[in-house]
């Protein structure tokens, strides 16, 4: 390994530590308390988890065997990881920080996507449009209404680590550039680092928000981070063929993206099977659900170890 690998990966290491200290510092302290801890949790800190495996979108080539799994299947494990850490430290009764019953539905369908992707084989960029669509309607139904200062209560606090958490995702890209550029022999250590990194935001969410919390960034890393993977991988197909045809009228336009979906079939029924777990946690008893909570942990690891020995 060159030395320009090296040095790479100790960046990238440094911006995982930078970004995991303010996380659990500076934002998960102050989800409690927080104006709008949902803007945190479904929005801000499941990008931050999936946003460096997403950077990879930009090594995807013909086939998304290989590479392509940090885009597609990498969200969904670091979402089992943030899950199973979730029902692990959980007491089992019911908390008003839960997922509900939409967005245990959005995971379900977002599973589904992948999995009808994968029975189709290929993707073609109108299909990978409509999937970075829908990634971007998600987001938006995700981001709550701006409270006003007036309205008293819980209003007066400011958002924990507003500042903290423009850092943390600042250090995410820079994490998903170190990974873009580095070379092929540093990939497999670069997206260890990465899943490692989305496993330990998971798990402080766990200790430190909290369970409920933790479990909503979980599932809307795995969904949302999911289809802005397609959807990315598309979308560098579409903008050279688009800048071609607007510089060259009678331009040939290739609507094919990529193929080898139906390789992530295995992370499809994990997402798909997610809710279901989300939703049996507030009925079990608590030891039953300490042992789901590390059976998926467990699948989530081992799911990711093995994709990531493979990556080329």
């Amino acid at each position: 390994m060159d030395a320009r690998t090296v040095v790479l990966l100790v960046v990238q290491a440094a911006l995982a530590v930078v970004a995991l200290h303010l996380l659990n510092r500076r934002v998960f302290p102050h989800m409690r308390v927080a104006r709008q801890p949902e803007l945190v949790a479904d929005v801000w800190a499941p990008l931050a988890m999936v946003l460096p495996l997403l950077f990879l979108a930009g090594r995807v080539e013909a086939t998304v065997r290989g590479v392509g799994w940090a885009p597609i299947g990498g969200p969904i494990c670091v979402g089992a990881l943030a899950l199973g850490a979730a029902l692990i430290t959980g007491r089992g009764e019911a908390q008003a920080d839960r997922p509900g019953g939409a967005a245990l539905l959005c995971w379900a369908g977002a599973g589904l996507v992948l999995l009808m992707l994968g029975a189709a084989h290929d993707l073609s960029i109108w299909t990978g449009q409509c999937i970075f669509a829908l990634a971007a309607v998600l987001l938006w139904l995700n981001t709550p209404a701006l409270a006003h200062p007036g309205s008293g209560g819980a209003a007066h606090r400011p958002l924990g680590g507003e500042l903290s958490m423009a850092f943390v995702l600042l250090c995410a890209i820079g994490q998903g550039m170190t990974g873009l550029v580095i070379g092929d022999r540093g990939l497999p250590i670069s997206a260890a680092m990465m899943v490692a990194y989305a496993g330990a935001v998971g798990a402080g969410a766990a200790v430190i928000a909290g369970p409920g919390w933790a479990m909503r960034i979980g599932g809307w890393a795995a969904a949302i981070g999911m289809l802005l993977g397609i959807g990315l991988i598309s979308l560098l197909r579409l903008l050279p063929q688009a800048i071609a045809v607007t510089l060259y009228p009678h331009a040939a336009v290739r609507p094919e993206v990529a193929h080898s979906f139906g390789a992530y079939a295995l992370e499809a029924i994990l997402l798909l099977l997610a809710p279901a777990a989300a939703a049996g946690a507030l009925r079990l008893p608590r030891p039953p659900v300490a042992w789901l909570g590390a059976a998926i942990l467990l699948a989530g690891a081992l799911v990711a170890t093995w994709r990531v020995a493979s990556l080329s």
